[in-house]
């Protein structure tokens, strides 16, 4: 699809779904005015990932599943072969994902890719000086994809493996894309609430898994992860027209009640899978205990992290020392190297 037609898609978009049109419900905000001014940026991925309202964001992911429809189908297909190539590994039936609350657990703790991991993410930290390295005040990013490790390394592995893809790729209907993974550390004694340490939703799809591994045990004193059910936080969003930002504990609570959240606690090796485009959620907040993640990324092409056509800038790879194996029909696909 041309840019000219992408900007004619958009305009007939707003026209068919704007103020006027009755096809806003009360709850859905319908496009901003800068959308209305200029239908245009319905298709600028850049402006829908970080301004973009509840409205926009699902017009913009209709209007890149349209223009990626080949890919999406060729990812079908894989994951349709993926699943029934796992069918009877146990290990890849150890988790699922539920599609109603977006959230899925298991403790992994004795598989050993699990363990092979956290002994890679544990030697990288102790050459790691946290003062020196990456942080966005919540949270301090000790060790990446896009520096410490490559095709060879055990975090890697896992990542690839069965006993994270399979769920996500029946939880997607289609064979995920690895954006990539960081080992991460929550230690900060100060409430930054304008950080993750408030409930928010990521804002790069309308659904994407990220999986939580801990790298020590973690209980309520260990600034776990923290969620609000799929289902639960959209009625907070439709309620409080909320698409981006950070939302407080007594925004969320006056409109679902207190005490729906789940903390996710657990040994080392514990692993969660949140769809955190759908489920609200937060995490690391101040304890006692320093706590210390593995977190990996998945999502589909229809992400904002992915070009919207030719000409569209260029992707973000964060998976730079990772290759794709020859023989392997999923790699190329699941490291993001085809049908994006």
């Amino acid at each position: 699809m041309q840019i000219g037609s992408l900007r004619s898609v958009a305009r007939r978009t707003v026209r068919a779904f704007g103020p006027g049109a009755g096809q806003v419900s009360s709850i859905e905000s319908g496009p901003s005015l800068a959308i209305r001014q200029d239908p245009g940026k319905l298709a600028d991925r850049s402006h829908i990932a970080a301004h973009g309202n509840r409205w926009e964001r699902r017009a913009y992911h209709q209007l890149a599943a349209r223009i990626k429809q080949a890919s999406l189908a060729g990812r079908r297909r894989l994951g349709e072969q993926y699943l029934d190539s796992y069918a009877a590994d146990p290990d890849a039936l150890r988790v699922s994902i539920d599609p109603v609350t977006g959230l899925g657990a298991a403790n992994l703790s004795n598989n050993s890719l699990v363990q092979a991991a956290i002994e890679e993410a544990r030697r990288i930290i102790a050459t790691k000086d946290p003062a020196t390295c990456p942080s966005k005040g919540s949270l301090i990013y000790l060790a990446s994809s896009q520096h410490d490790f490559d095709d060879q390394s055990a975090l890697s592995r896992l990542a690839l493996s069965p006993i994270l893809v399979r769920p996500i790729a029946e939880y997607f209907g289609m064979l995920p894309i690895l954006w990539g993974f960081d080992v991460n550390r929550a230690a900060s004694d100060d409430l930054i609430d304008t950080s993750s340490h408030m409930y928010h939703f990521d804002p790069e799809d309308l659904s994407q898994i990220k999986v939580f591994i801990h790298l020590n045990d973690v209980d309520d004193e260990t600034r776990p992860f923290t969620a609000l059910r799929a289902d639960l936080s959209e009625r907070v969003a439709l309620k409080l027209k909320y698409a981006i930002g950070r939302l407080t504990d007594e925004q969320v609570h006056s409109v679902v009640g207190s005490g729906h959240e789940t903390r996710f606690l657990g040994p080392t090796g514990s692993a969660v899978f949140c769809d955190t485009t759908r489920c609200l959620h937060y995490g690391g907040r101040p304890g006692r205990n320093v706590r210390d993640l593995i977190v990996l990324y998945y999502s589909t092409p229809t992400t904002t992290w992915l070009p919207l056509h030719p000409g569209d800038g260029e992707p973000r790879i964060l998976t730079p020392h990772l290759h794709p194996e020859p023989d392997d029909p999923y790699s190329a696909a699941l490291i993001g190297r085809a049908l994006v």
